[in-house]
């Protein structure tokens, strides 16, 4: 107060009336403080606290969000006070009561509009933005100030505000809700202790005993301490006592903050930290009775009334704790006797008081007796819309779950800019309060939303992906699916209130289902499509026909069903919230139930490449099914809850007549999209591959997926369908690959979210209030859904095995009970709160998933030694099932263990042509020759290869992941054939960094090239101009005569310095001036010596086999001669112009490979292999060579110094 100065302003009495109000009081004096320490006149906001049925100052003292908001958003603070309370009293106190008309919500508004409107034009900032800040009734009001004053108040911070308690509501609100969490409260759930309720409930039964008689009036009276004046005279006064103890247990369960607060009080006196815990500890022991039972009671209800000061010898329960407490009380009383008409109820069942069911008549003569007014049970539903208020915008309501009054709170998202945030451990508006150390985190991460109505999506989709970076390496590291990783930080994230804006990205999350159903699609040609018919429409059908009937049964006949009995007489459900109330209701929760998680299901299957299995195939085929069987319930329920359907004594004939027209065109636009699309999507597919663009073929699988749901949106069927459709028309094309890979990380990130955005929807509050209920449902869906699909899955097929792997795996409930739900609660075909009831339950069973199918595994496993009913399969069944699995696995490496060609020009196909050779298929390499796949980006010649039967596809082969969503695994080799020098050595990095053990083969364009190969990691390097030069020289020498094992040995002996020249230049690659050469500027010389030597190769050849005498049988005087004439210009060289294939010829080559064989013996070294890496060659004749041109070269000179002589002889 000290930072405010305070003001009085005239305040209009009356502004809904131009009659002089009585006395001709046309105006009372308002009081407000203004609070401008942190106002930044230029561009600052006003925080307007909405003053509610108190002292102002105490919101003034007690608002620390406004406060600590205020120095971050430079905001100006008023708190203003609400009529009749505080100082602003009309008429002044000793009057007042004698024109209480004037107190109402709309008045007080209205004086709130007023008052801002004044302010604004007094200084100056008509344009600044107004937030509305109020807690309880005061929330209450800045959310209808925001409906009613929209151009007044821009947004609203609305804690703890019970807008949807009242009468009228649909579904109706539950009256006893209130009593329900005060028990809560005084739970072990909320730390209290253990007996504490037990002790409560007999507690209140001793005290009406006691009231029936004077004995036990007497002696109640001295054990609860209560003083003369308040003596129990009779029953009716034992009544008004238990009013009286309860209504403390209402006050603590408000304050039940975690730290001594004062506020509950008015500031008149201090409640300990935690006082429903307090209060509890004097019914701690278990089975109190008696006098001890009594005197606990009014120990507990003295935590509120005899608070810390105060020492009070009786109590008196005609009072309050306080005068000013009563006042405001009292004032309330009027308040709720005229508008504000909530019901309160206690069934003596599910809360520790007892049954005290809602008196709507008693309610109303009671308040003609103390008011002389009568209350308009509906009028808040009336005037301020109830919970048909999605139409508003930037309203925040805040919710703590230990509050009593979050049982009429929104405590769920309405629109984009009307949200719920929930406060697990927060108490009555504590997000409000100041900050302290002692707050919990879900009380933290609450203020951390509320400044801002409107929190941009952008700060909740980095918060998602942050849980992401953090879930997917911890929950892979510890071998638990990723899945259940996502459903638990988004619970995590929505209890903490990390999600502002949980709407939209729920929006965003449904493309996640959208992309897992194109993918399926996808994966599912015509072919296969055909293949699980049986599957699909035979098991699908069955299963989900039988598991829809058992749950509708379930809950028939209408209010009595054997599940509703179940749920009551077993878990002591209320009633209302077990009980199915029509057919309509029943078949709505059949059907809901009777679907599974697609995208569980699938996620968790293709994560264990069990989607190629014959379970798999099963497990698909139900769900495409129930994927199909979703749209009649969307299409029909509309129609039978607008009564178009389904009305008494309507014939066969009219229901038809109904249907007829939706029907026709729902399957007129699914003919026209599968045919018409099936050529539009390859022609359009085609049109962008050639343009060679990767974004607008990303942009292309983006618009596919989101446009093809949107097309069979607009036919009336399920979005879904659409984008499942459009997989299925691609998988038949030679795009599939690509498209697959390109959308992959799109579909992981969304589908991600929805799994996050999944575990945010879960209702705390309900699950903690009614989780004996929630465990019911929870094992009986799962029961049933496995019992159901394990005894009807052998009548299609599978074994026991699969048959019970396919029921556990299949036992959750599905995303699609998510959009059937959504769509009866908007139709209001089920009660909100069984309706959240089953969204909990969908979400349990979908975060057991990954369990359940563990535990299914190995069920399964633990039954395959059993025998099968009627002895099992006859040894040729048997044999027929082991051919099917070895051709299964055949077919399985052929796809995950292939060749891969990167490039389908004239080389692929080159390669492909040789590893399909006939040849190779007599040799034992298969009936197919060596299994590979190709892949080119040009559509043209890609349908041209097809056609000629080759196995190619669409796809950029550089990128691994185009590879792995072809099914590439393990490749044996991997070809690179790229003509484009940048492409080709990036794909060998990649393809090498993702395959570190595979082999790797690559064609180089130029030595240059072929090194930057080898240096990113080629094994084998084919260099195209090496190649085509010796091809080239080979052919001169042919042409010209040349002897053709001397011609193949010159160029083998060249190809090995070029390889060796290759790999030197590899080696130097992290030169910069070696790296950015021109390889026109490189200049290969070879020499000629080692040309020679090469002709060694049949000497080589012999010291490998050991023959190493063989290779020296020639004398030394003809390797002489043989070296002088090769000197002098090859006069008697092989193949010369001297004598062709003459002695000279022959002796020389016995010369030279005599020299090299005797340099071979003298070595004698091991041969090794080539290793992968390149390094080395294969035979190691490098030290024979060498030394045979030693021997060469000395041959030589000997034999010019004997022609010399011989010459002067």
């Amino acid at each position: 107060m000290e930072q405010c100065k305070v003001f009085y302003r005239n305040a209009t009495l009356d502004h809904f009336s131009w009659a002089t109000p009585p006395g001709g009081v046309v105006s009372f004096c308002q009081r407000y403080f203004v609070c401008s320490e942190h106002w930044r006149k230029e561009g600052g906001p006003i925080f307007f606290y909405v003053g509610n049925e108190a002292d102002v100052t105490l919101y003034l003292n007690a608002s620390g969000l406004m406060w600590e908001s205020a120095a971050e958003f430079g905001a100006l603070l008023i708190f203003a006070e609400h009529r009749y309370y505080g100082e602003s009293k009309p008429y002044g106190s000793k009057r007042l009561r004698e024109h209480m008309q004037f107190l109402t919500s709309e008045q007080a508004m209205a004086d709130y509009a007023e008052l801002i409107t004044a302010l604004k034009a007094e200084l100056g900032v008509e344009g600044a933005a107004v937030i509305g800040f109020g807690g309880s009734y005061g929330g209450m009001l800045a959310s209808w100030m925001r409906l009613k004053y929209p151009h007044i108040l821009d947004g609203a911070i609305a804690g703890s505000a019970p807008i949807w308690s009242y009468l009228g509501e649909h579904p109706p609100y539950d009256s006893g809700s209130y009593a329900k969490i005060v028990t809560r409260d005084a739970s072990p759930a909320a730390g209290a202790a253990a007996a504490c309720v037990p002790n409560m409930r007999r507690a209140w039964q001793a005290l009406f005993m006691a009231g029936e008689t004077e004995g036990g009036r007497v002696a109640a009276s001295s054990v609860m301490r209560l003083c003369p004046s308040a003596a129990l005279n009779c029953s009716a006064d034992a009544a008004a006592l238990a009013d009286w103890l309860s209504s403390a247990w209402d006050y603590l369960a408000m304050g039940n903050y975690p730290y001594p607060s004062t506020y509950i009080l008015n500031g008149g006196g201090t409640l300990p930290a935690y006082p429903m815990r307090a209060a509890c500890e004097y019914l701690a022991e278990p089975d109190l009775e008696g006098d001890a039972l009594l005197a606990g009671l009014a120990s507990a209800a003295g935590v509120f009334y005899n608070f810390s000061g105060q020492n009070l010898d009786c109590f008196d329960w005609s009072a309050g704790p306080n005068e000013e407490s009563e006042e405001d009380t009292d004032f309330w009383g009027y308040q709720w006797c005229t508008e504000q008409f909530q019901p309160f109820s206690r069934d003596g069942v599910h809360g520790m008081y007892w049954d005290q069911p809602f008196d709507l008549k008693g309610s109303i003569k009671g308040c003609q007796e103390q008011w002389g007014v009568t209350p308009r049970p509906m009028w808040a539903t009336v005037a301020w819309g109830g919970k048909r208020i999605d139409t508003a915008s930037n309203i925040v309501f805040t919710n703590g779950l230990l509050d009593p009054w979050h049982g009429g709170g929104v405590l769920r998202n309405l629109s984009d800019s009307v949200v719920a945030v929930l406060i697990p451990e927060g108490a009555h508006h504590l997000d409000l309060m100041f900050s302290n150390p002692l707050d919990p985190p879900s009380v933290i991460a609450a203020r951390a939303t509320q400044p801002d109505p409107l929190v941009p999506l952008g700060l909740d989709f980095l918060t998602f992906l942050a849980a992401t970076v953090l879930v997917i390496p911890t929950f892979k590291s510890a071998k638990i699916s990723p899945v259940l990783g996502f459903l638990f930080s988004g619970l995590l994230l929505g209890q903490l209130g990390l999600f502002r804006n949980t709407s939209e990205l729920e929006k965003l999350s449904e493309l996640g289902v959208l992309f897992l159903l194109f993918e399926m699609g996808l994966e599912l040609s015509f072919d296969r499509l055909k293949a699980l018919a049986k599957y699909a429409f035979g098991l699908g059908f069955a299963t989900m026909a039988v598991t829809a009937l058992v749950f509708m049964g379930m809950g028939l006949p209408p209010g009595h069903g054997l599940g509703t009995e179940i749920l009551v007489r077993f878990f002591h459900a209320s009633p209302k919230l077990a009980a199915v109330n029509s057919i309509d209701e029943a078949i709505v929760i059949g059907a809901a139930l009777s679907l599974s998680s697609s995208a569980f299901v699938l996620q968790l299957m293709a994560e264990r490449n069990e989607l190629g299995t014959k379970f798999g195939s099963a497990t698909l085929g139900i769900l495409l099914f129930q994927d199909i069987a979703v749209v009649p319930f969307l299409v029909l329920l509309p129609l039978i809850e607008n009564g178009d359907l389904m009305e008494p004594g309507q014939s066969t004939m009219s229901l038809l007549a109904a249907l007829g027209p939706t029907a026709l065109q729902t399957v007129a636009g699914l003919a026209v999209l599968l045919l018409g699309g099936r050529t539009v999507l390859r022609r359009i597919f085609a049109m962008v591959a050639n343009a060679r663009s990767d974004e607008t073929f990303v942009a292309l699988c983006l618009l596919t997926v989101v446009g093809a749901s949107l097309m069979t949106q607009a036919l009336g069927l399920s979005e879904t369908m659409g984008s499942f459709v459009a997989g299925v028309l691609l998988a038949e094309t030679n795009y599939r690959t690509q498209v697959e890979a390109d959308i992959r990380p799109f579909r992981g990130l969304l589908l991600g979210l929805f799994f996050v955005t999944t575990g945010a929807s879960l209702d705390v509050g309900l699950l903690l209030r009614e989780w004996e209920i929630v465990v019911a449902l929870l094992v009986g869906l799962i029961a049933v859904k496995i019992l159901i699909i394990g005894s009807i899955a052998p009548f299609f097929g599978l074994n026991r095995q699969e048959s019970i792997r396919t029921a556990f795996l299949l036992s959750q409930g599905g995303e699609f009970a998510f959009v059937l739900l959504s769509l009866a609660n908007e139709l209001k075909v089920l009660p909100e709160d069984l309706n959240r009831l089953l969204i909990i339950v969908v979400v349990l069973s979908m975060a057991l998933t990954p369990a359940l199918a563990e535990f299914g595994k190995r069920f399964a496993e633990k039954t395959a030694d059993m025998p099968l009913p009627g002895g099992g399969d006859s040894e040729e069944e048997a044999a027929v099932a082991a051919a099917v699995v070895a051709e299964a696995a055949r077919q399985a490496e052929a796809v995950s263990a292939p060749v891969v060609i990167c490039g389908f020009g004239e080389l692929g196909q080159t390669v492909a042509n040789m590893l399909d050779s006939p040849a190779l298929r007599a040799s034992g390499s298969g009936s197919k020759g060596v299994p590979y796949v190709a892949f080119d980006l040009q559509p043209s010649r890609i349908d041209d290869a097809c056609k000629a039967g080759f196995n190619v596809r669409f796809g950029d082969a550089s990128r691994p992941s185009v590879l792995e969503a072809a099914g590439v695994v393990d490749p044996k080799a991997l070809a690179v054939v790229y003509t484009a020098r940048g492409r080709a050595v990036s794909a060998v990095a990649a393809l090498r960094a993702h395959w570190p053990r595979a082999p790797i083969l690559a064609r180089a364009l130029d030595q240059l090239h072929a090194a930057e190969l080898r240096s990113a990691g080629a094994d084998t390097v084919v260099t195209a101009t090496a190649e085509a030069g010796l091809e080239l020289g080979y052919a001169v020498l042919s042409g010209l005569g040349a002897e053709e094992r001397r011609v193949q040995a010159v160029a083998g002996e060249l190809r090995r310095q070029v390889t060796a020249r290759v790999d030197a230049l590899a080696e130097g690659m992290g030169n910069h001036e070696a790296s950015t050469r021109n390889p026109d500027s490189l200049i290969f010389r070879s020499d000629p010596w080692v040309d020679m030597r090469s002709l060694l190769a049949p000497a080589s050849e012999l010291v490998l086999r050991g023959d190493v005498a063989a290779a020296a049988s020639s004398s030394f005087d003809e390797m002489a001669t043989a070296s002088a004439s090769l000197d002098d210009g090859g006069a008697g060289s092989a193949n010369g112009p001297a004598g062709g294939n003459g002695a000279g010829g022959r002796s020389s080559s016995m010369v030279i490979s005599a020299a090299g064989a005797l340099a071979a013996g003298r070595e004698r070294e091991p041969v090794p292999k080539r290793p992968r890496d390149g390094s080395g060659t294969s035979f190691d004749v490098g030290s024979a060579v060498a030394m045979a041109g030693d021997a060469a070269r000395q041959g030589s000179m000997r034999a010019k110094a004997k022609a010399s002589r011989d010459g002067d002889d």
